[in-house]
């Protein structure tokens, strides 16, 4: 498939933008902060042998393999139903649309699982290396240490705790040892401030598996608290490896909200639960509302006002739905962007649009009509893009109040994407007020797209 449809999301040209050069330099670069180093080196090679076609295969090929994994985890922790909790969790739509993009999530998943399968089988020193791997796919996998020696203490093999951490953390850090020559040690306090504020928390928590999904879960799972306190005090294994496994991706994820999919590494151990704890009829409820959260959802947050979210339930698209369409629309975008830019806002004078990497970011970063530039004066040092033959240049990323002025005093005229001015208030507190700024929508971008496309002006290669 053509580059841009790698993903909706603008993570996975930064995965093959920073590839490209590691093929070039023969250097590790960090793909996305803090680094990931076992998938940019997997993908990049993937890349040199046969490009975006082999990278996105080895990602699905991971997620089957972590697939049958689970399956056998299933089979041994005792599930009751266990070839239904894998229909469900092979098309639990976040797992489905992370299958089938060039990212790492499915790769720290299947690590995490087969550390897990080989515990259960009481083979320690490769449980503890192949977790220490995951590491090197999402330093974020290091949190899953914790849910793996309780497993250890409540199945009485505490003797085994400090010699199965040691190994973890060596394989751990020799994994992610690329970054850490690279960067230093600074890279690993990544998630140890903040990132958005807390009240992203619960919407992306209650969009990962969908509202009704995460409802269902609210009402039904407190109802065997009973059960849960009685598991919990006779040390039974799988349910202190289950809760510790989702209250540390939790807490993680509560300390840098940014994607749903950050909570990926809890799901299978929650469907474990469900499981464990529910009859015929809840467990048919939860898995008829999770696979309905592909084609459709119940979206919380009215964004047709541009600048200010509003709280107003609403049917919308699902999130393989959702998925598809971001593709399509990023294919429209690829090649006439360009053109699209100059139809919009002109390209006689200076003009800096603001994307806040909501609409077409990967267009903007793959693009052969943009270049990355640096203006003097101006304190962004990456993300500026000159948009060609023309005297536009994109600003890749939120605007803040000093971006603004450098802008406005070098004359450009700024414009704001779709979103990017509510982006900019969250992530910098700027706010625009009355001083001048236009905004662009994400429908007029696609128009003029599809205009420009069909005059045979935005023709290129695909």
């Amino acid at each position: 498939p053509p580059r841009s449809t790698l993903s909706s999301s603008s993570a996975a040209s930064d995965v093959y933008k920073r590839q490209d050069r590691i093929l070039e330099t023969g250097r590790y670069q960090i793909s996305r902060y803090p680094g990931n180093p076992l998938h940019e080196g997997l993908t990049a090679a993937a890349r040199a042998g046969d490009g975006t076609a082999l990278s996105n295969l080895l990602s699905t090929l991971a997620f089957l393999a972590s697939a049958l994994v689970f399956l056998a985890v299933a089979r041994a922790v005792g599930a009751r139903r266990p070839r239904w909790l894998l229909l469900i969790y092979c098309f639990l739509p976040i797992l489905f649309v992370a299958s089938t993009v060039t990212m790492d999530y499915v790769w720290a998943l299947l690590c995490v699982l087969g550390a897990y399968l080989l515990l259960l089988r009481e083979r320690y020193l490769l449980s503890a290396v192949v977790l220490g791997a995951a590491v090197g796919f999402r330093l974020g996998s290091a949190v899953l240490l914790v849910p793996m020696l309780l497993h250890l203490w409540a199945q009485g093999r505490g003797r085994r705790i400090p010699s199965y951490a040691a190994v973890c953390a060596l394989t751990g850090l020799a994994a992610f040892s690329p970054p850490l020559l690279t960067r230093g040690p600074g890279v690993l306090s990544f998630y140890l401030s903040p990132r958005h504020e807390l009240s992203h928390v619960p919407y992306f928590a209650a969009y990962t598996l969908g509202l009704p999904t995460s409802a269902l879960l609210l009402v039904g799972l407190p109802a065997r608290g009973r059960t849960m306190l009685r598991e919990l005090k006779g040390r039974v294994p799988v349910v202190w490896t289950c809760i510790g496994a989702i209250l540390v991706v939790g807490a993680l994820f509560a300390r840098i909200p940014l994607e749903s999919e950050y909570l990926i590494p809890a799901l299978p151990f929650l469907l474990l639960l469900v499981d464990r704890w529910s009859g015929r009829s809840y467990l048919i409820a939860f898995t008829v509302l999770s696979l309905l959260f592909g084609l459709v959802k119940i979206e919380a947050k009215d964004t047709s006002n541009l600048d200010v979210v509003r709280v107003a339930p609403h049917p919308a698209p699902g999130l393989i739905v959702e998925d598809l369409t971001g593709r399509r629309d990023q294919e429209l975008l690829r090649t006439p962007m360009a053109p699209a830019l100059g139809r919009l806002v002109g390209a006689e004078s200076p003009v800096a649009v603001v994307t806040g990497f909501l609409v077409g970011c990967a267009q903007f970063r793959e693009n052969p009509d943009l270049e990355e530039i640096h203006l003097e004066g101006v304190h962004q040092q990456r993300g500026l893009y000159a948009v060609e033959d023309s005297r536009t240049v994109l600003w890749n990323g939120p605007l803040d109040e000093a971006g603004y002025r450098e802008l406005r005093d070098r004359g450009y005229e700024v414009v704001f994407l779709e979103g990017a001015l509510r982006y900019s208030r969250l992530d910098s507190g700027f706010e625009l007020g009355d001083r001048p700024a236009r905004i662009v929508t994400q429908e007029q971008l696609l128009a003029a797209a599809r205009l420009s496309r069909a005059q045979g002006r935005g023709t290129g290669p695909s």
